[in-house]
């Protein structure tokens, strides 16, 4: 784990950002954009319900990648690719933020 946070403090992000759970196997960070695409190597983009519009999701629109010492130590980056089911309409493309 230490891997991990080590890799994510190099990157700029804080201590008080980076929380890592009870059983020490799941790391939850804030970030911005803008780090979280430089560092994953990657383009965020925000979605929006149709619906919804107050609901703003950042999702990558490319694949991301981790080195391969930090990638041994991770088994998913969650909540980047997949869209929660959202009541009332259709997903639309936003503006990337940064």
């Amino acid at each position: 784990m230490k891997a991990v946070t080590d890799y994510l403090q190099s990157f700029g992000i804080p201590e008080k950002d980076i929380r890592v759970n009870k059983m020490g196997d799941m790391v939850h960070v804030a970030m911005p954009i803008k780090t979280a695409n430089a560092m994953l190597k990657t383009e965020f983009a925000l979605f929006r319900s149709a619906a919804q519009r107050d609901v703003a999701l950042p999702r990558v629109t490319k694949p991301y990648y981790l080195p391969e010492e930090i990638a041994q130590h991770v088994q998913i980056v969650a909540d980047i690719v997949r869209f929660p089911s959202l009541r009332g309409g259709p997903i639309s493309v936003g503006e990337s933020q940064e």
